[in-house]
């Protein structure tokens, strides 16, 4: 087998663009569409427009990774997508950890009306 006809490895600068370029475009999209929308006072009806981005950065994202030349660049804004979640996830939890609960209102006879 010659060395033309080997095939590609991943690029580095690929994968880093991808994870870094694929966390500034869901941040965007997070930032501009999902926080000043409110699905539940719309009765939930308005959660497919919202999500309509980011279905399709997964389905550009999967095209690249399915193209040979860019698949490391793909490969990139898929990872990018689980790293988005898993750190998105773990501040919303954090967040919720360290806001007051209500269990002492709850459990009050008057229902925490004073």
């Amino acid at each position: 087998m010659n060395r033309d006809q080997e095939p590609k490895g991943f690029s580095g600068a690929g994968l880093t663009g991808g994870l870094f370029g694929g966390a500034l475009v869901l941040t965007a999209v997070y930032i501009v569409l999902l926080v000043g929308h409110d699905p539940v006072s719309q009765g939930g009806a308005g959660l497919g427009p919202s999500l309509l981005p980011l279905v399709l950065y997964l389905l550009v994202a999967s095209a690249l990774t399915w193209n040979e030349g860019s698949r490391s660049f793909g490969v990139g804004l898929l990872i990018s997508v689980g790293l988005w979640l898993l750190f998105g996830g773990g501040i919303c939890i954090a967040g919720l950890s360290r806001a007051p609960s209500n269990a002492a209102a709850c459990a009050s006879p008057t229902g925490g009306i004073a």
